[in-house]
């Protein structure tokens, strides 16, 4: 058979998967329950799936087995986890022949095991990035498969490398170290950062062995998914590759970050990927104390994680949770049975280099061990919540591709150190086609092996032509000049500092700048080479119809927003492009927003009621809420709130009202009737402690528009029409016949309810 007619072949079976492979399901389950007798009670919770962990010469699969049929019977999906981490199985590495070996025969095992479950989901490993093994032989399979050859090595590290005695962590620990007199490297340099690179490629292909493994057990059945077994820090989330339908996370606030009341919910961001996995968030029961889990502390875990795009929701102890029956009506609402799409327009670039925060010795979100501290970790933690504008996504540099970052108007980029040439071309296309790429030092110095020597992408882009020289220095910043971007920063603004007093402090790079480029803050400025002047700040450079910002020094290391002019800053670069946002400060504290691909989603995080401002570009009207016009000529829409409600907002009601600055209560739209307040021009509706209360200034002529909807109108349909007026009581009905499926309106509002039935 020729290789023509085999993709065909290929072409065709690839069609047959995307047109009738199943989606992926909305996981509901708790871990721990081994007891067959108690999946009534555990359907009870609103679960969907049972999850089962499955070990290496396990004693008990047959009981195992036995639990999944049973679970099957009872409607739930079996989601079957594979220990591959086991040390029974080896040093587990992707290139360590003995463990592929076990690998490849156990899983074929076990997928003989359970090959009469109807569906199912695999789960492969747990906590890979602990359990993988590297070495110093390793290191250099994966170095000459690069490089191609030892004198290649040599070439990009500077300095001749007899293969394979001296490819060891100690020569790079060397060769990345700050010497006396030069310029400092911070930790990075081309062989720290392979060595990285190394770690993350290769707990990719240990997880990608994994996948291939029980792909080629299993077959295609069509109600098989695969996830990730457990994961327990950031960047192992970066590492997955494609084939995975799912990405289970535990980011326990006992563990990791002490965010008990929300519980790292930017885990679940991260773990989507910009869509292009599933994200299963498991959440840590606590029995007792300050933040035993009370419902409201549930709604919490619930409605942030929905919001991230979450696509299951788990719990880490069964037997807890059986012992807290006042969490059983939480979890059977509706709104926690179906996932939200997000469709946010903000993106982080995450590369998992610097290390971050450090726990035990262990950096949560990346590989390498550098000066550069803080970093991604304390920016990622100030979006674990989104921003008023909306939510963030979190992409690989692998990811470039397989999304459509146009979709996005920001990209942040924090430590990208490395871009392949692919992904240089669609950044430089963002950016021309209207996008904002924020980046600071270090960004593509893989290419050059060096902080200090930009590439051809960061000279083009960025617009820096080089640097004199990079240093540890500390300072606060002055605001250059009056740039359109960033209306809120002032020309000679300083900012305020951290509480060392100082915004900066750490590395910091002075620059020459180049032309048609714009220094919109600075830190310093120093006398260079041949007489020019080099410049330590952040550049704004305009391309095409975009623009790139770039810092000379670690942008968000400790920059973070207790700095007045790290709010200002962000402000005008997190609004870029955006129509709809929640009016309140920058990283609200009582409520989130977020833009959904069909609509959008509005979160309470307080636990009493409240009502959040959303601002509209246009007059568009919801049930429940208030649409009220704006001075800007954009409407605000005020929605009241129960205590930790999530509302979704999907279904606009085909409604328009003249002048547009009337002010609009829709207190019921139903199929069988329509309420609505109106005030006339310069009224207010404020929200009381039960119900809206109305403030009305004057008398304004205005026209009722409804069309065809839930309420149906259809030509020479007639409805009763009840005005009545708010103040004095006095009502006035009439019957209007249709003439079209568009009903009529006309009145003089001060201060009305209209009523709308069928007449």
């Amino acid at each position: 058979m020729n290789r023509q007619a085999i993709a065909q072949i290929l072409f065709i079976i690839l069609c047959f998967v995307s047109v009738f492979s199943l989606p992926f399901p909305f996981l509901r389950f708790a871990l721990g329950l081994q007891n067959e007798k108690e999946i009534e009670e555990y359907k009870k919770f609103g679960f969907n799936a049972i999850w089962i962990d499955v070990f290496y010469k396990d004693s008990q699969i047959q009981k195992k087995l036995q639990l999944a049929k049973e679970a099957e019977k009872g409607n739930l999906i079996p989601i079957i986890c594979l220990h591959l981490e086991a040390k029974d199985f080896g040093t587990p590495t992707p290139l360590n022949e003995d463990y592929r070996q076990k690998t490849t025969s156990w899983v074929k095992e076990m997928a003989e095991e359970f090959k009469d479950l109807s569906r199912l989901v695999w789960a492969l490993g747990y906590d890979p990035a602990q359990a993988i093994e590297y070495n110093e032989s390793d290191f250099a399979s994966y170095l000459v498969s690069w490089y191609g050859s030892f004198k290649a090595i040599s070439e990009a590290w500077g300095k001749e490398v007899n293969f394979p005695s001296d490819i060891t962590f100690s020569l790079v620990e060397k060769l990345s170290a700050d010497k006396e007199g030069e310029v400092p490297r911070y930790g990075i340099s081309r062989p720290s950062l392979d060595l990285a690179i190394y770690k993350w490629i290769s707990l990719r292909d240990l997880l990608n062995l994994w996948l291939g493994e029980l792909k080629g057990a299993t077959g295609t059945r069509m109600e098989q998914w695969v996830i990730t077994g457990i994961l327990k820090d950031y960047k192992s989330i970066m590492v997955v590759p494609f084939g995975y339908d799912g990405i289970t996370v535990a980011f326990y606030p006992s563990e990791l970050e002490k965010d008990f009341l929300i519980h790292n919910p930017h885990g679940v961001a991260i773990a989507r990927r910009g869509g292009l996995f599933s994200p299963i968030a498991i959440f840590q029961l606590i029995k007792e104390g300050e933040y035993k889990t009370s419902p409201f502390i549930l709604k919490q875990y619930l409605n942030n994680a929905l919001l991230q795009g979450a696509m299951g929701l788990g719990f880490d102890n069964w037997e807890t949770l059986k012992s807290l029956p006042e969490l059983k009506e939480i979890l059977n609402e509706d709104i926690y049975k179906t996932p939200l799409e997000p469709e946010n327009k903000i993106a982080v670039l995450y590369e998992p280099f610097l290390e971050g925060y450090n726990l035990n010795g262990r950096g949560l979100f990346g590989f390498l061990k550098t000066q550069l501290v803080n970093q991604p970790s304390d920016l990622f933690f100030t979006l674990r919540l989104g921003c008023k504008y909306g939510g963030i996504d979190f992409l690989g540099v692998d990811d470039l591709d397989k999304v459509d970052i146009n979709r996005y108007k920001v990209i942040l980029a924090p430590s990208a150190f490395y871009l392949p040439p692919i992904y240089k071309e669609i950044l430089s296309s963002f950016i021309l086609f209207g996008g904002m790429l924020v980046a600071d030092i270090g960004l593509d110095c893989y290419e050059t092996g060096s902080l200090s020597i930009p590439s051809d992408f960061v000279k083009h882009n960025c617009g820096v032509e080089g640097f004199w020289t990079i240093t540890k220095g500390r300072g606060n910043f002055r605001v250059n000049i009056e740039h359109s971007l960033f209306p809120l920063l002032k020309k000679n603004q300083e900012s305020d500092g951290n509480a060392d007093g100082f915004a900066v402090d750490g590395c910091i790079g002075f620059a020459y700048v180049g032309a048609k480029t714009d220094i919109l803050a600075t830190l310093g400025a120093m006398g260079g080479a041949g007489g020019r002047m080099a410049v330590a700040g952040i550049l704004v450079r305009k391309n095409g119809l975009g623009y790139c910002l770039y810092a000379t020094f670690p942008l968000w290391r400790n920059w973070l927003p207790y700095n007045k002019l790290f709010l200002q800053f962000h402000e005008s670069i997190l609004s870029w492009g955006s129509e709809m946002w929640l009016n309140d400060v920058l990283f609200p504290s009582f409520g989130r927003f977020n833009l959904l691909k069909n609509g959008f989603a509005i979160l309470n995080l307080t636990p009493y009621k409240t009502a959040l401002s959303l601002r509209i570009p246009i007059q568009l009207f919801y049930e429940g809420c208030v649409t009220a016009p704006r001075e800007d000529g954009a409407f605000d829409l005020l929605v009241p709130l129960e205590e930790s409600e999530i509302r979704v907002f999907n279904k606009v009601i085909p409604l328009i009202v003249q002048p547009e600055y009337l002010l609009v209560h829709i207190e019921k739209y139903s199929s069988d009737k329509v309420i609505m307040r109106i005030l006339g021009r310069g009224g207010k509706i404020v929200a009381g402690d039960d119900k809206m209360l109305a403030v009305p200034m004057f008398t304004t002529p205005g026209v009722i528009l409804l069309s065809t909807g839930e309420y149906k109108i259809t030509k020479g349909s007639s409805h009763k029409i009840t005005i009545t007026n708010t103040q004095t009581g006095e009502k006035k009905s009439f019957i209007i016949q249709a003439n079209s499926e568009v009903l009529r309106i006309e009145w003089d509002f001060h201060s009305e309810i209209v009523e709308i039935e069928k007449g």
